[in-house]
This record gives structure tokens, sequence and C-alpha cells, in this order.
């Protein structure tokens, strides 16, 4: 089974942290979404690891607000053949933090963000994720859309190019944007600040799109 928050709950850790897992549980039985409603704590981690293909994590309702410091979005099956997304293009993780790192590593729909409140918002530098996938990444593919009331920013990767972070597995420090569809990054009332990997795997494959809409300034 996946776990379900009811509209309009809240799981509240104050400086805590919260997380949230679906596992590979026991064989032959069905995984499910991880939806949640409102969770606040500092450190907030959602692990999606069902062997069900298509299982995600998803909003419960339109007002759903993930709010804290950090925040770990992952969708890992395992193997699975075809896996779930991190909200959907029409329903996106509604988030308020400082530091984000999503990853889908199965065939997925994609990865879909929106911090609606005022405040900036960082690419990388959650610190309690030690996997080799860093920023925000489909590893083989699915649509990106990031959108920031505030200035978005992609963290810087390390000087040492053997301790940069890239797309793929490759650990190291920085923020990498990567997949091989479609990528949307937007920016309202502060800057857009990526200069860091904004990457398609596979040559030709997707587009990207750079939206400043009202006021500041895109840095490459």
């Amino acid at each position: 089974g996946g776990i379900t928050m009811a509209a309009g709950t809240t799981l509240n850790a104050g400086t805590g942290m919260i997380v949230l897992t679906v596992g590979a549980g026991v064989a032959g039985a069905l995984g499910g979404n991880i939806m949640v409603e409102n969770i606040t704590a500092t450190n907030i981690e959602l692990q999606q690891n069902s062997p069900t293909s298509g299982s995600s994590i998803l909003r419960a309702s339109g007002s759903s607000l993930l709010s804290g410091t950090k925040l770990l979005l992952e969708v890992d099956h395992t193997g699975a053949v075809s896996g779930g997304s991190i909200g959907t293009s029409l329903a996106p993780m509604r988030v308020q933090v400082s530091n984000l790192e999503a990853h889908t590593h199965e065939v997925s729909p994609g990865i879909f963000i929106d911090s609606p409140n005022a405040g900036d918002l960082t690419i990388g530098g959650v610190p309690f994720f030690f996997g080799a996938v860093k920023g925000v990444q489909n590893v083989v593919s699915g649509d990106i859309s990031i959108t920031v009331n505030g200035t978005l920013t992609t963290q810087a990767p390390a000087p040492t190019p053997a301790l940069a972070a890239g797309c793929g597995p490759t650990g190291g420090t920085g923020g990498p944007v990567c997949t091989g569809s479609n990528i949307t990054l937007a920016a309202d009332n502060g800057n857009l600040n990526i200069g860091t990997v904004i990457t398609h795997i596979g040559a030709g494959a997707g587009s990207l799109n750079v939206l400043k809409q009202v006021g500041g300034y895109v840095n490459r």
C-alpha cells in the first residue's frame, strides 16, 4: 500500500525531521502513492521505493504545502520498467524550503515543483542525502518544471572537477538540473541564477525554457 494524508491534515515536527517512505514491502504486495497534505519540519524526506510501477509522490489537495528548510523527494522503484512522478504538470508539489533535491530513477512523467509563497529556492545542498544523484534529475526521462516566487538558484559545483556534481550518479557537490525531456525554470519577483549544469541527456532531447516573469535578472 501507500501513504495518504487526508486533506486539511498536518504533520509538524518543528525543528526536527519527517521521513515518509513507501518501501519494497513483502513479495508480491502492491505498493501505492505517497499523497501528502501539510508537512512542517526543518528537514523533510519523502522516499517512494515501491516495487509497483507508476507509484508517485503527489499532493493531497490544492493547498498542500511542504514547509521547512531542506527537502528531499525521491522516486526509485529499484528496477521497475515505468516509474512514477513527483507531482504532476497540473498539480505540482507545493513547497516552501530553502534547498531542494528531487530525483526519479526510471522512465517518468517528470518532476513538477511550485514554490508559491515569497522566498528563494536553491537546487542542491540537502546535507542528509548521501546518494550519488544530485540536484533535480530525471535519470532516464521526464519533464522538469520548477516555479519559484523569488530567486531560483542552482548550487555552484565544487571547484575541483572531480568533486563537482553532474548528470547521473556522479556524486559530488552542486545542483545540476538534468533530464532527457523538457526543462522549465521560472522565477517571479527575483533572479534566475543558473550558472551550473542545466543539461539534457541525449543530443537534441527536449527543450529548455527559462522564464523571468516579474523583475529580476537571468544570470548564467
